[in-house]
């Protein structure tokens, strides 16, 4: 088997596609320095080169269109540790035999980039309707998420529409990664340390409201924890206030 190892950046696997084509066909490619080489596997190290990186950018945008280069961005934001395979599989595959190869589902590159596609978008949707925001005592509105994949830049532009003109912070406690929206415009950016938010006042009182709500709509005679599962995954439940010591849920 023939591992290529590379740096966890875009420019990176950019190159190695870049290296590879035509010459060699990697089995695994991974940025994991502590990745298992077996007796009778190769590995083949692939150090980022700019100008390679941006030929083979440029060639994906041009080639793929907006939204397959958009689908290609999101795979990136996976946290699957096969997603450097993929996005290497997938890419190689276009530069072969063309955009129409990436329509064969039963194509195991194409096939292991729909399942980490998906991830990705099951994961986006489903914080969209699952992110609790809290009043500030400054203005702005704060909310915490987990989420298993890097999404917090997919997620800016919907609440920012949904906010208007209300300044919110989107919180990712797992990369400490943070987005802002003010004025109208949005950044994430990393946050080593510390990071304290001074909730408003009432803001308890809302939560608190939420759980009575919860609480009293329950039917415990009716309580199905798969289907609350289903519908709620317990992994979002940390950061939903309506989950905070309700009897409601059954986590």
């Amino acid at each position: 088997m023939l591992i290529v190892r590379i740096e966890p950046t875009l420019s990176a696997l950019y190159t190695a596609v870049f290296d590879c084509f035509k010459r060699v066909k990697p089995d695994l490619v991974t940025s994991d320095e502590a990745v298992q080489i077996g007796f009778y596997d190769r590995m083949m190290t692939v150090a980022a080169d700019p100008q390679k990186a941006a030929r083979i950018e440029r060639a994906a945008m041009k080639g793929l269109g907006y939204a397959g280069f958009e689908d290609f961005k999101q795979v990136a934001l996976c946290s699957d540790p096969r997603r450097e395979t993929a996005l290497f599989g997938w890419l190689t595959l276009f530069f072969e035999e063309g955009r129409s190869a990436l329509a064969n589902a039963a194509h195991p590159a194409v096939a292991l980039f729909r399942e980490l596609h998906q991830k990705v978008t099951n994961e986006i949707h489903r914080l969209k309707g699952f992110v609790r925001f809290q009043a500030c005592d400054n203005g702005f509105y704060y909310a915490q998420i987990s989420p298993d994949h890097n999404v917090t830049a997919q997620l800016m532009p919907f609440f920012a529409n949904r906010f208007g003109d209300q300044p919110f912070l989107l919180h990712d406690v797992v990369r400490n990664l943070i987005g802002v929206y003010a004025n109208g415009h949005w950044k994430v950016f990393a946050h080593d340390g510390f990071f304290e938010v001074p909730l408003s006042e009432e803001e308890s009182a809302f939560a608190d409201l939420f759980r009575r709500y919860y609480r009293s709509v329950n039917i415990p005679g009716r309580k199905n924890l798969r289907q609350q599962d289903n519908y709620l995954p317990r992994r979002y439940r940390r950061n939903m206030p309506e989950t905070w010591q309700s009897t409601s849920f059954g986590a």
